[in-house]
């Protein structure tokens, strides 16, 4: 994390400090030491309960995020040779300017080129694993951050995840892997009916399922899985929220009661 320096990856502002745990009621003479790490205060805090209070960004907005952290990974594989390998919105933060701050590298490792495969080590959180990595098949640490970063688009817009494992036993993953396409979306729009019974049905644009479609396909020499093509891809290319706008919808969303959400 010290070598690290991207506006939308959270920094480390001190090196590791160390100190004396002071406890009163010890009668030993020798006292225990804490280890501790200053970070970049994220100021508007979790961006999972701001996509939980407008029940799923709109496009632009989620637009906005996606391509933010988009470019943190960029710089992270192609400019430190680093994978995170724990994409997810949980390790999401907003800064005071409202802007997404990735965290959380406990589980991010280095690389050399070229890249080697990992033999099916599971790494990450299991909603958001890619396929070879469950079927323990040989992947790449990078297209690992990819595919995670799919399931966090789908996220951010639809307020939950899209499958629980990208795995054989799951249902809906596996028409994604016969790509049934059409019964996936469908299925989603059900889920959210379901999810989310007082939120009104969310159309969701093709240009986004498409992406979702290709970002999360099962084969991974068919899989959208390289960044300069994921950034010209048509959805990524379209209009994005003002900042002015976001601010506005953030403050809001800050009023309203969050949905409670079995998924999340």
């Amino acid at each position: 994390m010290k070598s690290l320096s991207h506006p939308n990856i959270i920094s480390l502002k001190e090196p590791r400090i160390k100190a004396e745990l002071n406890r009163l009621s010890s009668t030993s003479s020798s006292q225990p030491t804490f280890s501790a790490l200053t970070m970049e205060y994220a100021a508007k805090g979790s961006f999972i309960k701001l996509i939980k209070s407008l029940k799923g960004l709109p496009e632009d907005m989620a637009r906005v995020y996606f391509l933010q952290l988009l470019d943190a990974l960029d710089y992270l594989h192609n400019t430190c040779k680093i994978c995170h390998r724990d994409i997810k919105l949980d390790n999401i933060l907003l800064n005071g300017e409202f802007d997404l701050k990735l965290s959380d590298f406990g589980f991010a490792r280095e690389f050399e080129l070229p890249e080697k495969e990992d033999e099916g080590k599971l790494v990450g959180t299991s909603s958001y694993l890619l396929p070879e990595m469950i079927e323990r098949r040989p992947y790449l640490a990078t297209n690992a951050d990819l595919f995670a970063l799919g399931i966090t688009l789908f996220g951010m817009v639809s307020c939950f995840l899209p499958f629980e494992s990208a795995g054989p036993g799951d249902h809906i993953y596996w028409m994604l892997k016969k790509r049934k396409y059409a019964d996936f979306w469908k299925t989603q729009a059900d889920r959210r009916s379901k999810l989310l019974p007082a939120e009104p049905e969310k159309a969701v644009s093709p240009e986004f399922k498409d992406l979702i479609n290709r970002m999360l396909e099962h084969n991974p020499k068919q899989r959208l899985c390289n960044i300069k093509e994921i950034k010209n891809h048509p959805w990524c290319r379209g209009p994005l929220m003002e900042p002015e706008t976001i601010a506005s919808l953030i403050k809001d969303a800050g009023k309203t009661k969050r949905p409670r959400s079995k998924i999340f």
